[in-house]
């Protein structure tokens, strides 16, 4: 059983930020596989590490798209992005050093924020997105 299912409801209409949210969900449940089967450290920072550089890659994509359609919520969607990816990039840091004791929780804290950033967040781009055929 995965850690996270792909579900109709994650989806926000368009097909290359779909595909990249699913990239999300396989590497978060690659993870908590590495998590689960008590894989060395070295193989838990690579797959942590892999997340992080896939986030910058996605929001990239995603901030290009809403830029070049004028989402009116452009600007705010780029903060919540950035705060993200910096809070990621503390994550990462902290794991490197040693502080992140518990995987589970660092594990939990990324699931969490995926879900609800695309439920709550790119979700109000999507309607947009899709009037404006973005691909």
């Amino acid at each position: 059983m995965a850690f996270v299912d792909w579900s109709p409801d994650l989806s926000v209409g368009v097909a290359s930020i779909d595909r990249q949210h699913q990239r999300f969900v396989e590497l978060l449940n690659d993870f908590a596989a590495a998590v689960t089967a008590g894989r060395a450290r070295e193989s838990l920072l690579e797959t942590l590490t892999e997340l992080a550089e896939y986030a910058r890659t996605h929001f990239a994509h995603e901030e290009d798209l809403l830029g070049k359609t004028g989402y009116p919520g452009y600007s705010t969607h780029r903060a919540i992005n950035q705060s993200f990816a910096t809070e990621v990039e503390a994550m990462l840091a902290d794991f490197r050093s040693g502080k992140w004791l518990s995987t589970t929780t660092l594990l939990n804290r990324l699931k969490d924020w995926l879900i609800n950033h695309i439920r709550k967040v790119d979700q109000q781009y999507s309607a947009h997105l899709q009037t404006q055929k973005a691909a």
